[in-house]
């Protein structure tokens, strides 16, 4: 019996984008092209039930109703939720454990995400899981070479399964001034020739780099593009961005766009004049495909993942110097030279190749062929 978890959306951090979008498009590819391999779909009753499991038309099980059920191989796909560690699994004892890995972004930023010492054991308990699995999953090679160099976890026993996008991230078919029209009926003060930054209330993301950067454009060209942020913020996380690009000097130029839907989402991709990215680190960085999927052009940092997904060097940055977005950014709308991207030829990165990669390694692993199976490969356990 495999099992296949989901409760990433149920979760209040990473329900509806990120994860656990990553976790509903992953798990929706397999049910879909790999009939029959994952024998349920498995949601956490300590919380809400999520609200897409009609989408999985009756075959999802409650962790609760695993009780010492014959469990062949457990796949944990979010182990970083915000719940106590013997909460994450089902009461039960499968042969097998899959563990999917995003980021190690926490414990090597330590002294902004761990500061607190009850975090910092919660999290390194949560590594010490994923030194004892059977096998490990990441979304990009990245976060491979994080788990080998920060945990000890070898470099084999970890299969790189990558992303997709889904297909409403796709170029336009409307006319620039129709899209225009749409988006002004959500943002009315938005203007044609914006510069889109998707960011988030994550220091990682790096707003205020963001805002800095766009500061430092010439004055001219500065006004003729507004600033962009995309992220759903509470009040007091706009009111501080905004007092942010006031001491900038370019807070009349700046729009927060709080939540979005997806459509207005694809469509604010669809119409900006460059996308931003300048985050510090990322798993994936799933916007930035998601961007360019919408024929956006792309420019952003030359960090963890990000290299991944852009390849061309000339529309990286350096997130830490403001100095190197701004510049990055004046190519890229005076000139477009180095940012003007496109999707890899054949997609790149697709939800297809993705879950085939996992529904190898549940057979691998089903057929008694263990990736890295012997103890003293495993890792080493967090100090």
């Amino acid at each position: 019996m495999i099992v296949h978890d989901i409760q990433a959306l149920q979760s209040p951090a990473h329900a509806g984008r990120g994860i656990g979008r990553y976790v509903l498009d992953l798990a929706l590819t397999l049910d879909r092209e790999h009939p029959g391999l994952v024998d349920a779909f498995a949601w956490n009753d300590a919380l809400d039930p999520p609200a897409e499991l009609d989408l999985f038309q009756g075959r999802t099980v409650a962790f609760g109703e695993l009780r010492d059920a014959p469990v062949d191989l457990f796949h944990l796909t979010s182990p970083f939720e915000p719940l106590p560690i013997d909460d994450l699994l089902p009461p039960c004892s499968p042969r097998r454990l899959v563990a999917t890995v995003y980021d190690l972004i926490p414990y090597r930023f330590a002294d902004v995400y761990l500061r607190d010492p009850g975090a910092s054991a919660r999290y390194r308990a949560r590594l010490g899981l994923l030194v004892s699995a059977d096998a490990i999953v990441a979304d990009s090679h990245a976060a491979a070479f994080e788990l080998e160099e920060l945990v000890g976890i070898p470099r084999h026993r970890v299969t790189v399964i990558g992303a997709g996008v889904d297909a409403r991230f796709a170029p336009p078919t409307r006319s620039a001034a129709e899209r225009l029209d749409a988006l002004r009926r959500v943002l009315p003060s938005i203007r044609p020739g914006y510069v889109l930054v998707p960011v988030g209330m994550d220091w990682r993301k790096n707003a205020p780099g963001a805002i800095a950067a766009h500061a430092a454009l010439p004055a001219e060209l500065r006004e003729r593009h507004q600033l962009v942020l995309q992220c759903a913020v509470t009040d007091g996380y706009a009111a501080w961005l905004v007092h942010l690009a006031r001491e900038a000097g370019n807070a009349d130029q700046l729009v927060v766009t709080g939540r979005l839907d997806d459509d207005d989402l694809v469509t604010l991709m669809q119409t900006a004049e460059v996308v931003c990215f300048p985050s510090y680190a990322e798993g994936f960085g799933l916007p930035v495909l998601e961007a360019l999927h919408c024929g956006a052009r792309v420019i952003c940092s030359d960090t963890s993942s990000l290299p991944e997904i852009v390849r061309d060097p000339a529309a990286r940055f350096d997130p830490w110097d403001v100095g190197s977005i701004t510049t990055a950014l004046t190519a890229a709308l005076v000139d477009g030279a180095g940012a003007v991207l496109a999707p890899p030829p054949g997609g790149g990165h697709s939800w297809s190749a993705t879950a085939a990669a996992v529904a190898d390694v549940y057979r691998r692993l089903t057929t008694n062929t263990l990736i890295g199976s012997d103890s003293v490969s495993r890792g080493r356990m967090p100090a």
